[in-house]
C-alpha cells in the first residue's frame, strides 16, 4: 500500500468518526420478510427515529479507491433524522420499475437505489454489481443525501 493511499484512507477515517459523533443512534427494528413474487421487494429494517451509518473498513476501503464519484456534497451528507424505511429489491429491472426510471439500455448505467421522502422516507436497493465498487454502506449514505435535501441532479457530487 503506498504513502498517498494510506494518508486517504486515515483521512476518510476521520471524516467518517466526525461524521458519525453526531450522538444520533439509530434504533433498528427488523422487520420480517413479506412473501411475494421472487422479484418483490422486501422490507428489510425499519429505523423510526432516523440513522446514522458508521463506515466500515470495506467501506473506507471502497470511499478511497471510487471509480466513479458517488457521495453527496457535504451540506448534504449527514445523519437522516426521519423514519426511514429500508427495501432491498431483487433485480435491476424491478428496482427502476418502483423508481421510475427507464428501462437498463436506454442510458446504460447501473442503477443501485433511490430514496423516496414520506413518512417513513423510503430507501429502496438493488443488487451491487461488484464492477461498481461499491458497499452497501456507500448507496445507503448517497440515498441519505437525496432525503435531506439533495436533488437528483446529483450537483455537487464527489
Amino acid at each position: 500500500m503506498t504513502i498517498a493511499r494510506t494518508i486517504s484512507l486515515c483521512a476518510w477515517a476521520a471524516i467518517a468518526a466526525a461524521w458519525v459523533s453526531t450522538g444520533v443512534k439509530p434504533r433498528v427494528t427488523l422487520v420480517p420478510p413479506m412473501h411475494a413474487a421472487l422479484d418483490a421487494p422486501t422490507p428489510m429494517a425499519l429505523h423510526p427515529h432516523g440513522l446514522s451509518l458508521v463506515m466500515q473498513p470495506p467501506d473506507l476501503w471502497a470511499i478511497a479507491n471510487l471509480r466513479f464519484k458517488e457521495l453527496p456534497p457535504v451540506e448534504y451528507d449527514r445523519p437522516y433524522e426521519g423514519a426511514l424505511l429500508i427495501i432491498d429489491v431483487n433485480s435491476e429491472e424491478k428496482l427502476r420499475q418502483i423508481c421510475g426510471h427507464p428501462p437498463k439500455g436506454l442510458n446504460g448505467d447501473t442503477m443501485v437505489g433511490c430514496a423516496r421522502p414520506g413518512d417513513p422516507a423510503t430507501i429502496y436497493l438493488g443488487p451491487i454489481p461488484a464492477r461498481a465498487g461499491l458497499t452497501r454502506n456507500i448507496v445507503i449514505r448517497h440515498e441519505l443525501g437525496h432525503l435531506n435535501g439533495w436533488s437528483a441532479a446529483h450537483e455537487g457530487m464527489r
